[in-house]
C-alpha cells in the first residue's frame, strides 16, 4: 500500500502527543533514537507531519503489539525503504492492510 501523506511539519509535539495519547518524552526518545526526523523551527521547536504522524503510528504498532525494539524498528525501516527503492511494497507484511488504512484515515482526518 503506498501511502502519499503531505511532509509539510504543522504539528508542535504537543499536539501530535495530545493527538495520539503518546507522552511529549516518548516522541522525543523516538527522535533520540534515529527512528524519526523531525523538522526543527528556528527557534528549536519540533513540528510534525502527516508522514511522521503516521510513522508514529506504525512505531507505536510495532513496539505494543509486536514487541519490537527501537534497533528492530530501524532495521525494518530501512528493509522497507529499500523494497520501495525496488518497486516492492512490503509495508503489508509488518502492518495488517487494513489497520493501515485506519491509520491512514486517521492522518487525513487531522
Amino acid at each position: 500500500m503506498a501511502v502519499a501523506l503531505d511532509d509539510k511539519p504543522l504539528f508542535t509535539t504537543g499536539v501530535v502527543s495530545g493527538l495520539l495519547g503518546i507522552n511529549p518524552k516518548t516522541l522525543i526518545n523516538y527522535e533520540n533514537a534515529g527512528l524519526l526526523r523531525v523538522h526543527r523551527t528556528m527557534t528549536g521547536r519540533r513540528l510534525f507531519s502527516r508522514r511522521d504522524i503516521l510513522r508514529i503510528l506504525i512505531i507505536k504498532y510495532l513496539i505494543n503489539k509486536k514487541d519490537v525494539c527501537f534497533d528492530g524498528i530501524k532495521l525494518t525501516f530501512d528493509i522497507l525503504r529499500e523494497g520501495e527503492r525496488k518497486g516492492i511494497d512490503l509495508l503489508p507484511t509488518v502492518v495488517p492492510d487494513p489497520l493501515m488504512k485506519r491509520y491512514v484515515e486517521r492522518v487525513k482526518s487531522i
